[in-house]
């Protein structure tokens, strides 16, 4: 199964074409969409795009049904057992799919996030729930690997005391960050912990082919995409 992360920018709108081609060429099975829009003006918003992947294949698709933006959307080639919203407070940042995945019958679950370039104070809550959610998995031996564009604090709170980054680098550490050997991190804008990134608690004998899509930023997006080849056994 390979996945791919890619914050779209601004839902996408005026670069569909662009960011379908280049999704195109990757082909995953599964695709996580940072800054989702969900419009109220017919043919603005990410729900176009939504429906050019449809047309290409990707036909089991999870994300807001109210106007937003800053969400998250997933569009897979493989049905998901089930979905979900993962929580109440934040029910367009994060959504669960499980997807089946191995002949002994058990499951992977795909963790889509968007967590958005606000405020530290308005995204620690977040980052302190989404870890909770992995440990959980985790202490259940449930498969997962969470995959999309996580911000942590805007540039300007990066030095403050406060805004220490402890919960961003526990998440890391305990589980695996599958980019941290990644020897061209041009997708990594260090300067907020502005990231894309594919965190799983998988062994790394699973985790194959990790790759950072240049190719998005020609016209397609301020974001490389990454994706990664998950083995079943």
């Amino acid at each position: 199964m390979k996945i791919l992360s890619i914050n779209i920018l601004s839902g996408g709108c005026n670069r569909r074409e662009q960011l379908l081609q280049n999704i195109e060429i990757i082909n995953p099975d599964v695709i996580v969409l940072g800054d989702f829009w969900h419009s109220k003006t017919t043919g603005r918003g990410s729900i176009p795009l939504m429906n050019m992947l449809k047309g290409k294949g990707w036909f089991h698709q999870y994300y807001p049904d109210k106007i937003v933006k800053f969400a998250v959307g997933i569009a897979s080639k493989i049905p998901a057992i089930r979905a979900r919203h993962v929580f109440e407070e934040y029910p367009d940042n994060v959504i669960a799919v499980e997807i089946p995945f191995s002949s002994d019958s058990r499951s992977l679950t795909v963790i889509g996030a968007y967590l958005p370039y606000f405020p530290a104070e308005e995204m620690r809550p977040l980052w302190e729930k989404l870890y909770q959610y992995l440990a959980e998995l985790d202490s259940r031996k449930h498969r997962f690997i969470l995959a999309g564009d996580l911000n942590l604090c805007r540039k300007k709170e990066i030095d403050d005391e406060q805004y220490k980054l402890d919960i961003f680098e526990k998440c890391c550490n305990d589980f695996c960050d599958i980019g941290q050997q990644d020897p061209k991190p041009t997708y990594r804008k260090k300067n907020a912990y502005r990231l894309d990134y594919l965190i799983s608690n998988l062994e790394q004998k699973q985790l194959t082919g990790y790759s950072v899509h240049d190719s998005f930023l020609d016209n397609a997006s301020d974001h490389c995409g990454i994706s990664v080849k998950v083995l079943s056994e």
